[in-house]
């Protein structure tokens, strides 16, 4: 028994050191590669930001001219159903002067989201009759930036395994195997449009903007390791 176990031993060290020259030999093979497929898309949605503001020595004044406006902003967007609506930022704070109180400040603001960018449009011109107008943003509806990504996904795809046999056969190596892949695409983005603040007591006339696009991209990134 005590020949058997002393035998036993050089051959698992054999063993070990085998396995460790194969991982590392495989490690030595591997190569991380990228590709990436982008493409300019029309930006087919419009987000508007408007606010009710006002201001007065008594805040209970405030609240009841800030609540009065947005109230009718409300209520006359209401008929539009695909304006999407919603309201937040509510504050009311106090306005110095050299350390010396002078009134109370509120306001409130309203957000707007069509893909309907001429009624929108229109629609601002009468809201800014009481309104404030604060920013004008255009983004990729969610459905047009999934097309465009699944898209993209696949040409993504298409040029890493170009790339990854392009890099095989100038190893010379006589084939690959994928270790690990990874996709992704870029977030949401927003092309905004420069506003001034305006309040006046009739329409304004509907502001005249121009969309843009925003540019969709998807990366493709792994590793392949080179067989002999």
């Amino acid at each position: 028994m005590r020949f058997m176990r002393l035998l036993l031993v050089p051959l698992l060290g054999l063993y070990a050191g085998t396995l460790f020259a194969v991982t590392e030999q495989s490690q030595y093979n591997r190569i991380n590669l990228q590709a990436e497929a982008s493409e300019e898309v029309n930006n087919n949605r419009m987000q508007v930001q408007l606010s009710a503001q006002a201001e007065n020595k008594d805040p209970a004044v405030v609240a009841k001219q800030i609540n009065t406006d947005m109230t009718w902003a409300v209520q006359f967007v209401q008929p539009h159903k695909n304006i999407k609506t919603s309201t937040g930022n509510y504050t009311i704070h106090t306005a110095y002067q050299k350390s010396v109180f002078q009134h109370w400040v509120g306001q409130q603001s309203l957000i707007l989201e069509s893909s309907d960018i001429e009624a929108l449009s229109t629609l601002i011109g009468h809201l800014q009759t009481r309104l404030q107008m604060k920013t004008v943003q255009f983004i990729v509806s969610p459905e047009l930036r999934k097309n465009s990504e699944d898209k993209l996904i696949s040409d993504a795809l298409s040029a890493f395994k170009a790339r990854a046999l392009l890099i095989q056969k100038n190893m010379s190596a006589k084939s690959y195997k994928l270790v690990n892949v990874s996709v992704n695409t870029t977030p949401a983005g927003y092309t905004p449009v420069m506003m001034t603040e305006m309040r006046t007591s009739s329409m304004m006339p509907s502001p005249a903007m121009k969309s843009g696009t925003t540019e969709i991209k998807v990366t493709v990134s792994g590793t392949i390791e080179l067989i002999d």
